[in-house]
């Protein structure tokens, strides 16, 4: 599994994506919310008090370039809203150093919108449509789209492949969450 780019060189933020083993397959999950328990919940939400797990089916899935995407906002004034809005903690990272894929691979990204003071986000790719496991769960796709809506904590595994060279732009459909800095690109090379 590739770790995400690092946060425009600071060596603390390059993460990558935890696995996790399934014995006796019993556990059926691709993507687990992690988050510390604290009170109130939205002020530990909004500071960034979680993370993500992916946990593989038994036998695993097929091969494909994986992306974590987690959603979160920040609020910058003290103010109950997301006055700053990030995929992976960095606003406007994905947009400045798109996300690198060759052309027809296979892509497979696993997004969480823990945006607090939000009651509802989405994810939105241009020029695709994409196969949607909700929750990360199952071997076949529910359905496929260009845009998922997410609530709170809410998860999904998206699949596609980029058949041309060039950008593909993915960002929230809420306009203030993609101006705020949720806009990305995937650029097929």
């Amino acid at each position: 599994v590739e770790e995400v780019q690092p946060a425009r060189g600071v060596v603390a933020h390059r993460i990558g994506i935890p696995r996790a083993r399934v014995i006796g397959g019993v556990l059926r999950v691709a993507r687990v919310l992690q988050r510390q328990q604290a009170q109130p919940d939205a002020e530990h939400i909004a500071r960034g008090l979680y993370g993500m797990m992916i946990v593989d089916p038994p036998g695993g899935r097929s091969e494909a370039r994986e992306v974590a995407l987690l959603l979160s906002g920040f609020s910058n004034e003290e103010i109950g809203r997301n006055g700053v809005v990030a995929w992976n903690g960095v606003a406007g990272f994905y947009h400045d150093h798109p996300i690198k894929v060759n052309r027809d691979e296979p892509v497979r990204a696993y997004i969480v919108n823990m945006l607090e003071y939000e009651s509802l986000a989405s994810f939105h790719l241009h020029a695709r449509t994409f196969d949607v496991f909700p929750a990360g769960m199952g071997e076949e796709p529910a359905f496929s789209d260009d845009t998922i809506a997410l609530a709170q904590g809410q998860r999904a595994m998206v699949e596609f492949t980029l058949p041309n060279y060039g950008r593909y732009m993915f960002h929230p459909h809420q306009h203030w969450l993609a101006d705020r800095g949720a806009m990305g690109w995937f650029a097929a090379i």
